[in-house]
Protein backbone atom coordinates (compact mmCIF):
# COMPACT_ATOMS: atom_id res chain seq x y z
CA UNK A 1 0.00 0.00 0.00
CA UNK A 2 1.43 3.02 -1.41
CA UNK A 3 0.38 6.36 1.41
CA UNK A 4 1.65 10.09 1.65
CA UNK A 5 1.11 11.96 4.25
CA UNK A 6 1.32 15.77 4.53
CA UNK A 7 2.58 16.23 8.31
CA UNK A 8 2.33 19.90 9.72
CA UNK A 9 4.28 20.86 12.99
CA UNK A 10 3.73 24.63 13.55
CA UNK A 11 5.33 26.18 10.49
CA UNK A 12 7.41 22.96 9.48
CA UNK A 13 5.39 20.82 6.59
CA UNK A 14 6.47 17.36 5.43
CA UNK A 15 5.43 15.53 2.13
CA UNK A 16 6.40 11.72 3.55
CA UNK A 17 6.01 8.42 0.90
CA UNK A 18 5.61 5.41 2.91
CA UNK A 19 5.49 1.84 1.23
CA UNK A 20 3.97 -0.78 3.41
CA UNK A 21 4.23 1.43 6.17
CA UNK A 22 8.06 2.02 5.56
CA UNK A 23 9.03 5.45 4.76
CA UNK A 24 10.55 5.67 1.49
CA UNK A 25 11.15 9.07 0.75
CA UNK A 26 10.52 12.54 1.80
CA UNK A 27 9.94 16.62 1.24
CA UNK A 28 9.62 19.35 3.63
CA UNK A 29 9.64 23.00 3.64
CA UNK A 30 8.90 25.77 6.41
CA UNK A 31 5.24 26.90 5.66
CA UNK A 32 4.97 30.68 4.33
CA UNK A 33 1.58 30.48 3.47
CA UNK A 34 2.62 29.10 0.13
CA UNK A 35 1.21 25.40 0.98
CA UNK A 36 -0.86 25.13 -2.11
CA UNK A 37 1.99 26.30 -4.14
CA UNK A 38 4.54 23.82 -2.29
CA UNK A 39 2.06 21.08 -2.34
CA UNK A 40 2.17 20.41 -5.48
CA UNK A 41 5.68 20.54 -6.64
CA UNK A 42 7.38 18.21 -3.30
CA UNK A 43 4.11 15.89 -4.69
CA UNK A 44 5.34 15.64 -7.72
CA UNK A 45 9.30 15.52 -7.03
CA UNK A 46 8.60 12.08 -4.90
CA UNK A 47 6.72 10.80 -7.71
CA UNK A 48 9.66 11.63 -10.15
CA UNK A 49 11.75 9.93 -7.77
CA UNK A 50 9.95 7.03 -7.27
CA UNK A 51 8.64 6.62 -10.69
CA UNK A 52 4.75 6.78 -9.32
CA UNK A 53 1.64 8.55 -10.50
CA UNK A 54 -1.22 9.61 -8.81
CA UNK A 55 -2.71 6.40 -9.36
CA UNK A 56 -0.27 4.45 -7.70
CA UNK A 57 -1.17 6.06 -4.24
CA UNK A 58 -3.63 4.28 -2.06
CA UNK A 59 -4.11 7.02 0.06
CA UNK A 60 -3.48 10.57 1.50
CA UNK A 61 -3.44 11.59 5.08
CA UNK A 62 -2.91 14.35 7.11
CA UNK A 63 -1.03 14.51 10.27
CA UNK A 64 -1.26 17.80 12.49
CA UNK A 65 1.03 18.86 15.75
CA UNK A 66 0.37 21.73 17.06
CA UNK A 67 -0.15 23.95 14.06
CA UNK A 68 0.59 27.49 13.24
CA UNK A 69 -2.06 28.48 10.98
CA UNK A 70 -5.57 27.82 10.78
CA UNK A 71 -5.63 28.80 6.73
CA UNK A 72 -2.71 26.50 6.31
CA UNK A 73 -4.83 23.67 7.89
CA UNK A 74 -7.77 24.46 6.42
CA UNK A 75 -5.99 23.51 2.69
CA UNK A 76 -4.13 20.97 4.06
CA UNK A 77 -7.67 18.93 4.58
CA UNK A 78 -8.83 20.04 1.45
CA UNK A 79 -6.14 19.04 -0.38
CA UNK A 80 -5.69 15.72 1.17
CA UNK A 81 -9.53 15.44 1.14
CA UNK A 82 -10.06 16.28 -2.84
CA UNK A 83 -7.29 13.67 -2.98
CA UNK A 84 -8.67 11.00 -1.65
CA UNK A 85 -12.30 11.45 -3.20
CA UNK A 86 -11.79 8.08 -5.47
CA UNK A 87 -10.75 6.01 -2.53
Amino acid sequence: MNIIILSIKKKNIKLEFRRNNIKVCSESWIDNNDILENFFIKLEKIFKLNKLSIEDISKFEIEKKDPFGYTTIRIAETLVNSLNFDN
